[in-house]
């Protein structure tokens, strides 16, 4: 068989999975699209524009020194720990300033990206491309979401859920021990998100008990055929 005929043969393939990563996304921006004419609501005013620890200099560096809602609330303590959700605010704040439209473009990326990340954990499982697509696709347009997208304060779930994606990811080649140590430093970015995210290691566990671990190679092969 010739270069040409094999290059052929693969290309349906690749295309198919390349399909099943970049559908997803794709249907989560225009699924949540409209979320960019939103403007701030509920926490949003307290968090971003009631928020002076936005403007103080070493802001995000700051933020690993205290808690999520410091300096904010008047009553009551929150004891939430989300210093990766406030660094993202700050940055936004730098680029953005008070206009909404750019923090919610954050958080329609940062699910577009969730997406396309959970596409390709199910493909390295050994879901088909078509079923990874579709999976991925139904989370990416599930109504569900709505306030973790299009609410701006909602945006420490699809940071949470963005690195425990990278976690399972990176652990499905623990056996090298760069791949051990990004495991470990997706985790903790994924709880210094949001606290739900200790859920990571057990779902890591679950994946070892009941579908083993498939290196990424997996992927490009099945691409290949």
């Amino acid at each position: 068989m010739s270069a040409d005929q094999g290059a052929g043969k693969m290309r349906p393939g690749r295309t198919a999975v390349l399909a099943a990563l970049c559908g997803p996304a794709l249907v989560a921006l225009l699924a949540f699209a409209p979320a960019l004419r939103n403007g701030f609501v509920w926490d949003d005013r307290q968090l971003i524009l009631g928020n002076p620890m936005l403007l103080e200099r070493g802001a995000a560096w700051r933020a690993f020194g205290r808690d999520y809602w410091s300096g904010i609330r008047t009553t009551g303590t929150a004891d939430y720990y989300r210093p990766l959700a406030f660094v993202s605010l700050a940055a936004d704040h730098t680029l953005h300033g008070d206009a909404p439209r750019g923090y919610h473009a954050t958080n329609l990326a940062l699910h577009a990206a969730v997406a396309l990340l959970l596409a390709l954990l199910l493909l390295t499982l050994g879901v088909s491309a078509l079923q990874a697509g579709l999976g991925a696709a139904l989370f990416a347009s599930h109504p569900a979401l709505a306030e973790n997208v299009a609410w701006i304060s909602g945006r420490t779930d699809p940071l949470a859920a963005l690195f425990v994606l990278c976690t399972l990811l990176a652990d499905q080649r623990r056996a090298q021990r760069v791949w051990r140590a990004l495991t470990l430093a997706a985790c903790a970015a994924a709880l210094f998100a949001k606290e739900a995210a200790v859920v990571a290691p057990f779902l890591a566990t679950l994946i070892d008990v009941h579908g083993g671990r498939k290196p990424w190679p997996a992927v490009r092969r099945r691409a290949e055929l």
